[in-house]
């Protein structure tokens, strides 16, 4: 029974407010996702249906309308689930003690990991004891290992990134309950993040290592890098540079070879910064005389027909032909030019 029915903050979580409702009322954690299930579907159902069907169901118990408009990232969770967080709950202590213990809608999303009014990191774990932030620990204020009180966790400060700064923006426009935008952005995210991976990982980097289990300190180093470049020419167009000159070293004299872990990304028309640099490094690197760059991945980069490209080049290029597949790199900006200053439209090479 309900009988302690507050009122829904638009910025929580579904899952804030199901906290709330029970430490209002007193139920023990336990007691409260039992009764939920008995009384309507399992608490930690998955189920899209199941969740709507849980939303109508603490509706009617509260009788507070706002309740459906609250945020819940588990209704993301069979189509979206790479851009939020389920294994943890990330907070900022002070922005939780401040607004009468609730979690806010943006701490879900995975590439948040800095709190845009404090300056300072997320936190999902216990900083006294290492034990992850849970339903448990925000329903009983304290960490279910070491019961330090939330009110008492700290955080680094530190200059927010470029993804968490946009999300926060993101949910400042209020659009938090346009599914399809949201997903859209996130996944632009998610996309450059693993895109510029291969430019951040770089052997001899400080962020070479595995992705997996990240710490909020890890995962705001590794965003911090790739906001960077995003977000600077200069710094991106050093990165491309630093992996071709790190490739010949090793041998690797192939252009489409060396950038293979980004190609899938150079065929995306929503990675255009990443397109234009590349296109860039082909004008301005030095190239070794015995690089090469596939015709292929050559038509690819500009959007030429590879049939049509190869035929160019037979008729004016013969001469820099690579068995038959590939030109010189040192030569592949001049054909380039000189295939779309044939078809009068040369803006496309930017």
């Amino acid at each position: 029974m309900i009988l302690i029915k507050p009122i829904p903050d638009r910025n929580e979580t579904f899952q804030s407010y199901l906290i709330r409702t029970a430490r209002f009322n007193h139920y023990p954690f336990e007691h409260w996702s039992r009764y939920i299930s008995q009384q309507s579907v399992p608490y930690r159902s998955r189920s899209l249906t199941d969740r709507r069907q849980l939303f109508k169901f603490i509706h009617q118990r509260t009788g507070m309308p706002d309740v459906l408009e609250l945020f819940d990232q588990w209704m993301f969770f069979s189509d979206a689930k790479h851009y939020f967080d389920y294994k943890a709950i990330k907070v900022c202590p002070a922005c939780f003690v401040s607004n009468k213990n609730k979690l806010f809608a943006e701490w879900s999303v995975r590439f948040n990991v800095v709190c845009s009014e404090h300056e300072c990191l997320l936190v999902d774990t216990c900083p006294n004891c290492g034990d992850l932030i849970t339903e448990r620990t925000i329903h009983a204020l304290k960490c279910s290992k070491c019961e330090l009180p939330i009110k008492d966790f700290r955080s680094n400060v530190v200059k927010i990134d470029y993804f968490s700064k946009k999300i926060h923006k993101l949910f400042g426009k209020g659009l938090i309950n346009n599914r399809d935008m949201l997903i859209n952005e996130l996944s632009w995210q998610h996309l450059h993040l693993e895109a510029l991976s291969s430019l951040v990982y770089q052997e001899g980097s400080r962020l070479w290592r595995s992705k997996q289990n990240y710490s909020i300190e890890q995962k705001y180093a590794y965003q911090k890098a790739v906001g960077q470049l995003l977000e600077s020419t200069e710094l991106l167009n050093e990165a491309l540079c630093k992996l071709v000159s790190s490739q010949i070293v090793h041998g690797n004299l192939v252009l489409g070879k060396i950038f293979s872990r980004l190609n899938r990304y150079l065929k995306d028309n929503r990675c255009p910064t990443l397109i234009a640099n590349v296109k860039a490094l082909i004008k301005e690197f030095e190239f070794e005389e015995n690089q090469t760059v596939g015709l292929v991945w050559l038509s690819n980069l500009y959007g030429i027909e590879p049939q049509e490209l190869k035929k160019f080049i037979y008729q004016e290029f013969e001469s820099v032909l690579f068995k038959n597949r590939g030109v010189l790199a040192i030569n592949a900006y001049e054909v380039i030019s000189a295939y779309f200053n044939q078809k009068n439209n040369s803006s496309v090479l930017y």
